[in-house]
């Protein structure tokens, strides 16, 4: 009978591959194409712009006299790159729906630069109103007009003590007065100094991600009576300028002389390889996660190219045979190991490439950069990829296995979970000026998913239903038996385990062409309070206030959970009829984990100016061994360390202003969050109530 159940499905099989004279290949369905159309225009004059270089994915087009041209493509995310001389590169995303789009975009010319722009200058006045002139950004830093025999007018510039033996100095507008600078190219300034041995060169602005780079004093070019000039170049596409600052470094306390900080323009020529990135594979839409790429369709955009993590090559955008790169050219001591993050699963959400295998881009490295590690950083952990002595002065396609990354930190905690990737980052060890062009970012190669049982126990071995267990953003729930089941992609994966009345707790565990299973041991939570604070013995107008149900709030906690560093959890629990926050710690958070209470950020700082300090009550469970408290103002924090804890019982905490530790400026005008830090175990919890400033 089987038998004969098989012969009739094969027989079913044939009739509806064979049909009536039909073939038995199937011809795939046609791809719906729909219409971009791009309209250029100039920005000042509206007036339609020709012969402007239009680029969506692999197809490029030159703008006819009315600034028009057409795209057929099909429904998905692309990347939009308009150029023509004269003008800025322009450059956006676009959702391409079955509705189709019409884009308008507006060229901005190049700006021209009538002279310098002046910061402070010996013998000209600032070229813009600078809100805040000198200030010292927290670093205790004693700042001083002088009259110098050789450059006239000077600042002179002592050490301070909240950073070290660091000098700095710093002009900052507000963001609505931010200043233009994209038509300036490069920064100069002249100091004189005994002991400091480099400056960095920190920029920041409302619209562009902070640039910090170090340079060696050595580097100036000398001048008369000890003085040196620097000259160092600026980020490309700087536009906004909120706030320019100078740190020097130093082994020991010490004052400088300093004059002539001032922008100016120059004619760049920047090196590019003489031919474009080797066409990547055809790979269907399933085959890969593009991220960065004219030749394949792209998945997700790079919504921030030169995330400043340590010394960052400077980055710029290119263009060869109407193929877009990114360009990273080494700067400053950048030359030892400069590194860039590259953001594309931050905005909107991260990216899921758990069902490839292998990180593939093609780098082009110029001659003199002798190492480069590739980095790639998920939720859980982060990797990085290592080439000693590259092949430079050719395009080289890597294919980069994820199993063959190592671990970034070097601790074996984190792992890479290619289910929830966020960054990846280039590290250049090479000569100043030297640069690495990048092109075809994206994942690739079909994983094998396998099924991992973890089983959820306590302390006495005995089952726990209900557990939450998750890897990443994918989670599940154990059943009767404690067992949730989990279909992951091959590799190791930090596994997580959480239930009511436990302290969640964690294990890494390797997936390698087979099932596996696994076991987590839940310890029961510490006990929190069973009665509630006492009600606060103030009046209302005595006292501003963050949380309480017994007092009238004055400005209300908008969040509780701005992590720091591996915060704890919080979440708002009832003791006695009464509200109270509740922080506990998580794994990766024992040793640390801090986490920001936010109140003046979103409706405005709270002005403390006229209090003492800020007082609350705290219950700490008995595994608590230390807790750090910051005020944060707009110009730095006053911190109180707690050590040991008092714990298991409610105590009244007071952090007076005057008495906590102050490393730099500290605004009580200015006030926005309180940092809580916390050591322990996944089993305690510290409880908060009547949060106000007395």
């Amino acid at each position: 009978m089987i038998e004969m159940l098989k012969i009739y499905f094969l027989a079913i099989c044939c009739a509806l591959m064979l049909g009536c004279g039909g073939s038995s290949e199937t011809d795939p369905e046609p791809q719906n194409a729909y219409q971009v159309a791009v309209t250029v225009v100039d920005a000042n004059s509206q007036l339609p712009l020709a012969d402007a270089q239009v680029s969506i994915a692999e197809q490029a087009q030159t703008s006819d006299q009315q600034g028009y041209s057409s795209f057929e493509l099909a429904a998905g995310s692309y990347s939009l790159s308009v150029s023509l001389a004269g003008y800025q590169t322009h450059q956006q995303s676009l959702e391409l729906g079955e509705q189709g789009l019409s884009v308008s975009i507006n060229l901005e010319a190049q700006p021209t630069v009538s002279g310098p722009l002046y910061v402070f200058h010996s013998d000209n006045d600032s070229s813009y109103n600078i809100e805040h002139w000198g200030d010292n950004w927290g670093s205790g830093s004693v700042i001083s007009d002088l009259d110098d025999a050789s450059m006239g007018r000077v600042v002179n510039i002592t050490s301070g003590t909240a950073w070290g033996n660091k000098a700095s100095i710093a002009w900052g507008n507000e963001p609505e007065n931010a200043v233009a600078i994209d038509a300036y190219t490069h920064l100069r300034f002249k100091i004189k100094a005994n002991s400091f041995t480099a400056v960095e060169v920190v920029l920041q602005g409302p619209s562009n991600p902070e640039s910090k780079v170090a340079y060696a004093l050595s580097s100036g070019t000398p001048l008369e009576d000890g003085w040196v000039e620097m000259e160092v170049p600026l980020p490309y596409g700087f536009s906004q300028l909120t706030w320019l600052g100078l740190i020097f470094d130093s082994t020991i306390s010490d004052s400088l002389l300093l004059t002539d900080i001032y922008m100016l323009s120059q004619e760049l020529v920047t090196s590019q390889p003489s031919s474009a990135a080797p066409q990547p594979p055809a790979l269907a839409d399933n085959e890969a996660v593009v991220i960065f790429s004219d030749s394949l369709n792209e998945d997700q955009y790079i919504s921030v190219w030169n995330s400043n993590w340590w010394n960052a090559p400077f980055y710029s955008p290119g263009v060869i045979d109407d193929n877009n790169y990114a360009r990273y050219e080494i700067a400053g001591l950048g030359v030892e190991g400069g590194v860039t993050g590259i953001e594309f699963g931050i905005e909107n959400g991260s990216v899921d490439a758990s069902s490839h295998v292998n990180m593939n881009l093609d780098l082009y490295l110029e001659a003199g950069i002798s190492q480069l590690e590739i980095h790639l950083v998920s939720s859980d952990g982060s990797a990085l990829y290592s080439v000693i002595s590259p092949q430079t002065e050719q395009w080289v396609s890597y294919q980069i296995p994820f199993a063959e990354m190592q671990d970034a930190d070097g601790e074996g905690d984190g792992v890479l979970n290619p289910a929830t990737l966020t960054m990846a980052g280039i590290k250049l060890w090479g000569e100043p000026g030297k640069a690495v062009f990048l092109d075809n970012l994206y994942f690739s190669g079909q994983s094998n998913t396998f099924e991992l049982a973890v089983s959820v126990v306590n302390q006495s071995s005995q089952a726990i239903a209900g557990a939450q267990v998750s890897v990443g953003e994918q989670s599940a729930t154990t059943n009767a038996s404690g067992v949730a089941f989990l279909n992951l992609a091959e590799g190791e994966h930090k596994v997580k385990a959480d239930a009511s009345g436990y302290g969640a707790a964690q294990k890494n565990q390797q997936l390698l062409g087979a099932d596996a299973s696994l076991e987590i041991v839940l310890v029961a939570e510490n006990p929190g309070p069973s009665v509630a604070a006492n009600v606060a013995s103030v009046s209302d107008d005595e006292v501003l206030v963050l949380y309480s149900d017994s007092l009238q709030v004055d400005k209300p906690i908008s969040y509780w959970s701005d992590n720091w560093w591996n915060a704890p959890s919080h979440s708002e629990i009832q003791v006695a009829g009464n509200n109270v926050a509740r922080l506990q710690i998580i794994p990766d958070g024992v040793e640390g984990g801090v986490t920001g209470i936010q109140y003046g950020i979103q409706d405005g700082v709270v002005n403390a100016s006229g209090m003492t300090g800020l007082r609350f009550d705290m219950y700490a469970t008995s595994g608590v061994s230390q807790a750090v408290f910051q005020v944060v103002s707009a110009s730095g924090p006053v911190i109180h360390t707690m050590l040991p804890v008092a714990t298991e019982q409610w105590i009244s905490v007071e952090l007076v202003f005057a008495d906590m530790v102050q490393p730099g400026a500290f605004d009580a005008a200015s006030l926005s969050q309180l940092g809580v830090q916390l050591w322990g175990t996944t089993s305690d919890s510290v409880y908060l109530d009547n949060i106000y400033f007395y």
